[in-house]
């Protein structure tokens, strides 16, 4: 019971984050598509709207060009604007959070990953729906394809969730945080 209970606090803290996140973000992106020449106010709206982190303004190529701080390096996602939200992990515990700001350009946010603690020892992750871990117990997990962390694909965590060994929450589809799952440590 503890395992579910570690997973769904992950999962809600997560959520709770990511919900208020995108919505300074969104404030940013209504402000790029209603005046396209503004890049760097839109990045700052955003952050004033609530973002406690860095934002950069990508074109479809991915290309930064417009940021609040950090380097260009610190935004590299390298494709075209999300359909939704998109969450990806980054260097140095940190995450990225990317929303489109009309066809051409994405708005990123550049934040602490969500910290992640088990009581158990076991593994605790939060996993984006591409299947990548954005926050884990162990920081060395973090960017590592969920199926090489648990042995199992995200798909395959959902159809366990209910087995003694391993819990899985999915969140509401409206975020791009796809499972937080953990599994006892080895014995």
């Amino acid at each position: 019971r503890q395992l579910n209970a570690e997973a769904d606090l992950a999962a809600a803290r997560a959520q709770a984050a990511f919900a208020e996140l995108a919505t300074a973000l969104r404030a940013g992106a209504n402000l790029l598509i209603d005046q396209p020449q503004r890049p760097l106010d839109a990045a700052e709206t955003a952050r004033a709207a609530g973002v406690a982190g860095e934002v950069a303004v990508l074109d479809a190529r991915g290309e930064v060009v417009a940021l609040t701080g950090g380097a260009p390096g610190d935004f590299a996602l390298g494709h075209a604007p999300p359909e939704s939200p998109r969450v990806s992990p980054a260097a140095d515990g940190m995450m990225l959070v990317a929303v489109a700001a009309g066809p051409e350009r994405q708005l990123v946010a550049r934040i602490p990953a969500p910290e992640v603690q088990s009581q158990r020892g076991g593994l605790l992750a939060v996993v984006s729906r591409e299947g990548l871990v954005i926050g884990a117990a162990d920081p060395q997990l973090v960017g590592q394809p969920v199926e090489t962390v648990f042995g199992l694909s995200a798909e395959a965590a959902a159809e366990r969730a209910a087995s003694a060994g391993l819990a899985n929450t999915t969140p509401a589809e409206t975020t791009p945080l796809r499972v937080a799952v953990s599994a006892p440590a080895e014995s």
